[in-house]
């Protein structure tokens, strides 16, 4: 929470909830607020700004989480029947594209990341699609997706590979979203603000979950797709005489007390997944007496964080695996769920 944001500088909505948690110095939660449409008393339109969330919700134990859970109870009672329509056909759609075999292209460019495209196929593995699918999350509360993306059962569970948010009026919170990029799955939003029950068509599914700045009739794309940072170098379209180097690693740094049980359920996902030959996962011990073994974990550990000592200063995970070129869904989501 060190890095510092003008409110003007952000483009969205949905760039504002990639962009969070907002918080004060005194670590308070700060929503924030788009352009006015309407002109004030001047004339002039009100720019963008944060303000804070009422007062009696920061005594809150989890702030964000208690704000959006009333907001989210609101957006379930008055759920509009162009939603509930969106929602049914997109299911009805993207089924009938699993059945046929066919691929969901999705494509961005963020350039605070990369000069390169980052893309992925949002069927990839997938073999369900639930509408209102409700996921526990590891973080002691639930969720519920309009549209769910499931892979094959991995033990007695589907595998969640993706899904999808329809907004109209009502937006989900960043807090959604923010877990939803933890847990290792792209999370799309498809904005259908304006749009009447006669558009939902099949033509309408394609270009809702297709569009782009460049195909966009207006050149505004009405989906936004969130993943986390740490899977950009995965999704991201490097020509491969610049990326010569076909691996890619994973560090884990957690508390001593969890260490072994990390350790154990990752060889036990590697297994279930059937990529024992091609993930490998080591165990490294610090040798505080080796010179080379503090310079590789000081180096190591700088990627996970300044304070990663407090996690573990004597042990922790490297995973090393192949860039998965076709950017399949499971694969990925290995990557991703070891860590």
């Amino acid at each position: 929470m060190k890095d510092e944001i003008d409110a003007i500088n952000i483009k969205s909505h949905s760039d504002s909830r990639k962009l969070g948690p907002f918080v004060t110095e005194n670590k308070l939660p700060l929503v924030w607020v788009n352009w006015s449409k309407d002109p004030n008393v001047n004339g002039n339109k009100r720019k963008p700004y944060f303000r804070n969330y009422p007062e009696s919700r920061h005594t809150s134990k989890n702030k964000f989480y208690s704000i959006e859970e009333e907001l989210n109870d609101k957006i379930k009672s008055s759920e509009s029947e162009t939603h509930k329509e969106c929602r049914n056909k997109l299911q009805s759609y993207l089924t009938s594209l699993i059945n046929e075999k066919q691929s969901v292209k999705w494509c961005f460019l963020d350039k605070t990341i990369s000069d390169f495209t980052i893309s992925g196929d949002l069927l990839s593995e997938v073999e369900v699609v639930e509408t209102n699918y409700k996921y526990k999350t590891p973080y002691s509360f639930d969720y519920e997706f309009d549209i769910a993306l499931l892979g094959r059962k991995i033990s007695k569970e589907r595998i969640l590979l993706g899904a999808i948010e329809i907004e109209k009026t009502h937006k989900f919170g960043f807090l959604k979203m923010l877990i939803s990029k933890t847990l290792g799955f792209p999370l799309i939003s498809i904005n259908i603000d304006g749009l009447e029950l006669e558009d939902i068509n099949d033509d309408w599914c394609n270009k809702s979950i297709s569009e782009t700045t460049n195909n966009s009739e207006d050149g505004l794309r009405r989906n936004y797709v969130y993943i986390h940072n740490s899977l950009y170098p995965v999704y991201t379209n490097i020509p491969s005489d610049i990326r010569k180097d076909k691996k890619h690693q994973f560090l884990v740094f957690c508390y001593k007390e969890k260490f072994d049980r990390v350790y154990d359920n990752i060889k036990t996902l590697r297994n279930l997944l059937n990529l024992s030959e091609e993930v490998l996962i080591q165990p490294v011990t610090i040798n505080p007496n080796e010179q080379t073994s503090i310079s590789a974990s000081e180096n190591e550990g700088s990627l996970a964080g300044h304070d990663w000592k407090k996690y573990n200063d004597e042990r922790y995970l490297r995973i090393t695996l192949s860039v998965p070129s076709g950017k399949n869904g499971l694969y990925i989501s290995f990557s991703f769920i070891s860590c």
